[in-house]
């Protein structure tokens, strides 16, 4: 068994009869695999330590063009309205990481999307978990932006965007820690 099997074990056991050892009846009576995954879900859900709530996460995606990023400005009627940044959004329940960003893509700007690695991972100033990817358009795909949330999209280089006034924090930061050496684009 591996080292996840056993802690979901141990985790059942736990639940089961407590830390006392006296059964714990309401999931004892329901002791489906569904009822302990639900509540290891719950006991194990990554926690956002400003609020001590579910920590909400979201797909950023890099997408790079002979050395310029597609780049949004974000619309009126979303969060941060008017700020420059990559494209993302929140996940959906249930959704994979990659799953939110190939969603999140083709509802924002009207394209398919790959995703082709992790790239790093950050809190936003607002306890968002941020997971930056980078993306590849499927060839072929005309960015047609949404205009619920994307007033206009542009390709930029590095330093076009850091002098942005309106450059959304977490792109600033994502930039100040690839100058630190943390990743790769």
């Amino acid at each position: 068994m591996n080292r996840q099997g056993l802690r979901l074990v141990e985790f059942a056991d736990r639940v089961i009869w407590g830390k006392t050892g006296s059964l714990n009846p309401p999931i004892a009576n329901d002791c489906s695999l569904r009822a302990l995954r639900e509540h290891w879900t719950t006991v194990n859900q990554p926690q956002n330590p400003a609020t001590n709530s579910a920590l909400k996460r979201a797909a950023v995606a890099v997408i790079a063009r002979e050395q310029r990023f597609l780049t949004i400005l974000r619309s009126q009627t979303v969060r941060a309205p008017g700020k420059i940044c990559f494209p993302g959004g929140g996940l959906e329940s249930n959704e994979t990481i990659e799953q939110a960003l190939v969603r999140e893509m083709q509802e924002e700007l009207g394209i398919r999307v790959l995703p082709t690695g992790h790239v790093w991972q950050s809190l936003s100033n607002r306890g968002v978990e941020l997971n930056w990817w980078r993306a590849e358009i499927v060839n072929g795909e005309v960015i047609k932006p949404n205009a619920d949330e994307v007033e206009t999209f542009q390709w930029m280089t590095v330093p076009e965007m850091l002098e942005l006034p309106n450059l959304l924090d977490s792109n600033l930061e994502f930039f100040k820690a690839h100058q630190r050496g943390e990743f790769q684009i």
